[in-house]
């Protein structure tokens, strides 16, 4: 198994040894294509340190050395890499020996196989290594439909993109990652790849890789995570009416949008103009996406609510 590993990097010097460290004693890893995403800190300098001693080790810049994001940042990384298989690391964290050992006997034992996704956990600020907090489905569902297992639209836990390994050839199914999402553009492409490949477990109870937390997690950013998760699931409901999706894939992404817009808006401290207009905002997106989807017997209720009609059926958007 030869793998191509794609790790974006911005201003994570006090990190990207170890990362580094962790991905070249992997025997399997081939190339280790490191993008930097702007960097101003002195991450540039370390990289090319151990490029100096590892000819694996291939650096990229955007043009002027531009900070795009981890989504632009990762695209690049595709396009260079040459290997069957690819997996993805942040710069701030990093992985356990072995990393590959049961990736490569499931692709080995399925030829089916488009992906293996394993567990990762997280790293408080002391160093300590929160198990029970696994992220990764906890079960192992039908590799073609594990799109109704992960969260946020499953209830069997959250993927991981560091915890994961593609074959290359995904790309031409599901295309690259977005350039104008963020924070949640790993989340859109996972998605995108779960629902056209198929994706099987690996080691899910235990970490195969390890994310710090850090006070410079972009996730902290909690206002921009929530515009950003409405926008997530806006643009996975265009791509599934493009892509002509199953309309149970359509009704759990719609439930998933409203769910967010009530967090992001109903649950601000927003002023009630404000937020009704948001919501009629929100609803025309919908139209607009696909007319279709005012039919839904949530958007149905939320309608009502916007306009004060009578209500037949209640939700929760907060569940």
């Amino acid at each position: 198994m030869k793998v191509s590993v794609i790790i974006p990097v911005y201003n994570a010097s006090a990190f990207i040894a170890a990362a580094l460290q962790s991905v070249l004693i992997q025997k399997e890893v081939v190339e280790c294509i490191v993008v930097d995403d702007g960097c101003t800190d002195k991450s540039l300098h370390i990289i090319e340190e151990f490029a100096s001693q590892d000819k694996r080790i291939i650096v990229l810049h955007h043009p002027k050395r531009a900070n795009l994001g981890p989504g632009p940042a990762r695209n690049l990384g595709l396009k260079t890499a040459t290997q069957e298989y690819v997996a993805f690391l942040d710069a701030d964290d990093y992985w356990k020996e072995n990393r590959f050992a049961e990736t490569q006997r499931l692709f080995s034992k399925h030829a089916d196989a488009d992906g293996v996704y394993e567990a990762r956990a997280t790293e408080d600020w002391n160093g300590e290594i929160d198990n029970s907090g696994l992220t990764m489905i906890r079960t192992n569902p039908i590799p073609d439909k594990v799109f109704f297992s992960y969260s946020p639209f499953g209830n069997d836990g959250f993927f991981a993109l560091i915890g994961l390994t593609v074959k290359r050839k995904v790309i031409d199914e599901i295309g690259y990652f977005s350039n104008t999402l963020w924070l949640t553009q790993d989340t859109e492409w996972m998605t995108k790849l779960s629902l056209k490949c198929k994706l099987f477990g690996g080691i899910i109870h235990q970490p195969v890789a390890i994310r710090r937390f850090h006070r410079d997690n972009s996730s902290r950013d909690i206002e921009r995570l929530k515009r950003s998760r409405v926008n997530l699931c806006i643009a996975l409901l265009h791509w599934a009416v493009r892509e002509n999706r199953g309309e149970d894939v359509k009704e759990i992404l719609t439930k998933v949008l409203l769910k967010y817009h009530y967090e992001l808006n109903n649950l601000s401290d927003k002023d009630m103009l404000t937020k009704k207009r948001s919501d009629i905002s929100l609803l025309i997106k919908l139209w607009r996406i696909d007319p279709a989807l005012l039919k839904d017997p949530r958007v149905k209720y939320f309608r009502n609510l916007i306009f004060h009609l009578t209500v037949k059926q209640s939700f929760d958007f907060y569940e």
